[in-house]
């Protein structure tokens, strides 16, 4: 149970620092706050599965840098552009549209995202996730645990919401 509970608080992080990035990066470049997340909440779910998926698919290779940054592109890629054809599919929009950019495909994926979750992937693997998780590790196994239950069925609701909304 306890390392659900590390996964889950795991996935809340990069999910609230993919928000942060998305949501306070639409002020450089739109010049206003946008909350780019397709929840209510300040979570962007797709960063925070996207570092489990390189996490555990590429913990193996820490002591291969070219190796985790490249696969780390093909997996954050892939994960890009699938969950951007699933939300066409089910809420018929489009969260994110790169058509205007070079090297696209489909305006679901291009290069230079790719590139930046490539970069981005390296930084955490190197640095913020193993501090992440010793911080974790300094925190009472039951405080983590009510924490994640209360982050849970906020999520939960907001999900809920979010999906009524949208729909």
């Amino acid at each position: 149970m306890e390392q659900i509970v590390n996964i889950f608080l795991v996935f809340i992080f990069y999910s609230f620092l993919g928000w942060c990035m998305e949501s306070f990066g639409s002020i450089i470049y739109k010049g206003r706050f946008i909350n780019r997340g397709f929840l209510i909440g300040p979570l962007c779910p797709v960063y925070g599965f996207g570092i489990l998926l390189v996490y555990y698919l590429l913990k193996g290779y820490l002591d291969e840098p070219i190796i985790l940054f490249f696969m780390s592109i093909i997996i954050c890629s892939f994960l890009e552009y699938f969950t951007s054809w699933i939300m066409e599919k089910l809420f018929h929009a489009r969260w994110w549209d790169y058509s205007n950019r070079r090297f696209n495909i489909n305006g679901r994926i291009c290069v230079d995202n790719s590139a930046l979750f490539g970069v981005l992937s390296f930084i955490i693997m190197y640095n913020i996730h193993p501090t992440y998780l010793k911080v974790l590790d300094t925190i009472d196994y039951n405080v983590l645990l009510v924490i994640s239950i209360i982050i849970f069925i906020l999520l939960f609701i907001d999900t809920f919401v979010s999906v009524n909304i949208i729909s």
